[in-house]
C-alpha cells in the first residue's frame, strides 16, 4: 500500500496516478508548444512587416 495526501492507494492505483498526472503534464506541454510556436509566427511576421516599412521609408 501507497499513502500519498493521506489516502490510502494499492501499488497499481498509484502507478496509474502516476502515468495519468504525466500525461496531464504531457498533453499542457503540448499546447504550451502550440501556442509558443503560433507566437513565433506572429513575431516573424510582424517583424517582416516592419523591415518592409522601414525599407519603404530609407528609400
Amino acid at each position: 500500500m501507497v499513502f500519498i495526501w493521506g489516502h490510502e492507494m494499492t501499488n497499481e492505483d498509484f502507478v496509474n496516478f502516476i502515468v495519468d498526472k504525466f500525461n496531464s503534464f504531457e498533453k499542457r506541454f503540448d499546447n504550451f508548444e502550440k501556442r509558443l510556436d503560433g507566437f513565433e509566427e506572429r513575431f516573424d511576421e510582424a517583424i517582416t512587416k516592419i523591415k518592409m516599412k522601414l525599407k519603404k521609408t530609407l528609400d
